[in-house]
């Protein structure tokens, strides 16, 4: 008797998401492949294969952009802004292989000088080994007690700026400071205070006072009254 053996597809593998389609896009299609195992046309296929070739240079390959838009370019017989764009819809698909997590860069780095350690053991070259724990330690921010928290001695303090007007010193609040401050102050009045007069900001505001004067306002009561 002959065994029947059931094959199942890739998208078969994994549950159903119950994912749906945000919009009618190309992307949001491809998407929809991915997750829900959509079918797609002999067009959308192919441009699905460009992406996965855009996102396999990137990867295996290690290529820059330029690198990988000049290569699909040739395969493909596309012009650079559509390579461009693959490449970018495919790090939107399956991820930017450049920022990658400080987490998994931080096992890549434990990994390495855990095998340094080692070999240094074998070696019984202590001078390695602790060089070794210094740099697992350092990668791990062992050293520090929230490897969270940044290094407060790079934080540059807020600039308090005060600001006080010409007739501060008249205020109540003038008289809460300290003798030396207030007479500090007092000579700062008199300096700004002589600047203002030097300058032809004071004849401008005279000007303005006289047109202000000009164009009083003249309330109904008087001239009822003068009438």
């Amino acid at each position: 008797m002959e065994k029947e053996y059931n094959f199942k597809t890739p998208a078969d593998k994994f549950p159903k998401r119950n994912y749906r389609l945000q919009e009618d896009t190309l992307y949001e299609r491809i998407r929809y492949h991915l997750l829900e195992g959509r079918k797609l046309s002999e067009e959308e296929t192919h441009i699905l294969h460009r992406w996965e070739t855009a996102h396999s240079l990137l990867v295996s390959k290690n290529e820059t952009d330029a690198n990988a838009a000049r290569i699909l370019m040739k395969m493909y017989n596309i012009s650079n802004f559509t390579a461009y764009k693959d490449i970018r819809n495919a790090k939107m698909l399956f991820g930017d292989v450049n920022k990658a997590s400080t987490e998994g860069l931080r096992y890549i780095v434990s990994q390495w000088c855990v095998d340094m350690y080692r070999m240094a053991y074998i070696a019984k070259n202590f001078d390695a080994m602790s060089n070794a724990l210094g740099k697992l330690i350092k990668a791990n921010c062992l050293d520090r007690q929230d490897p969270n928290l940044p290094d407060i001695t790079k934080i540059q303090p807020p600039v308090q700026v005060l600001s006080l007007s010409l007739d501060f010193v008249n205020s109540p609040y003038f008289k809460m400071l300290a003798p030396k401050v207030q007479e500090e102050v007092i000579k700062l009045k008199a300096k700004v205070q002589t600047m203002l007069d030097r300058s032809p900001i004071t004849d401008v505001m005279n000007m303005l006072m006289i047109e202000d004067t000009k164009y009083e306002p003249v309330n109904d009561d008087t001239d009822s009254e003068s009438n």
